[in-house]
């Protein structure tokens, strides 16, 4: 459990154990409750709630990171993709050698290539390592 998790929970129940005591008082002084009691374990009552919600927010979202976690623990590359991209750059080494007119161009398109498919790789590793 996250810290932020704990310290709502503990937020939490340090409110439910004040009302617990103001209604304690009210019993050990043999009255019920008045209105500032009403008032102040209606504010109390309003606080636990926001609690909750926020402390529910954060198990989602702890949920759904190890949710995510796991779905790219199982992401692997597709290999024909990278076959495919290198076929794509042998292709283009092969025309850079026989058209020597081209060879400089079709060399920059397979640099530029090569480059743009490394990048894409290492911005989905980047990507999935933030799960």
């Amino acid at each position: 459990m996250s810290e932020f998790i704990i310290a709502q929970s503990e937020a939490r129940n340090n409110l439910i154990m004040q009302v617990r005591d103001v209604i304690e008082t009210a019993e050990t002084e043999s009255r019920g409750l008045d209105q500032a009691d009403t008032n102040k374990i209606t504010a109390m009552e309003a606080d636990i709630a926001k609690l909750d919600e926020s402390i529910g927010f954060a198990k989602r979202s702890e949920e759904r990171k190890v949710e995510a976690s796991a779905a790219a623990k199982g992401f692997i590359p597709s290999v024909s993709s990278e076959r495919s991209q290198l076929r794509f750059c042998a292709t283009l080494q092969r025309l850079a050698e026989r058209t020597p007119s081209s060879a400089a161009h079709l060399s920059a398109l397979t640099t530029l290539f090569q480059r743009a498919s490394t990048m894409r790789y290492t911005q989905s590793r980047v990507y999935l390592a933030r799960f």
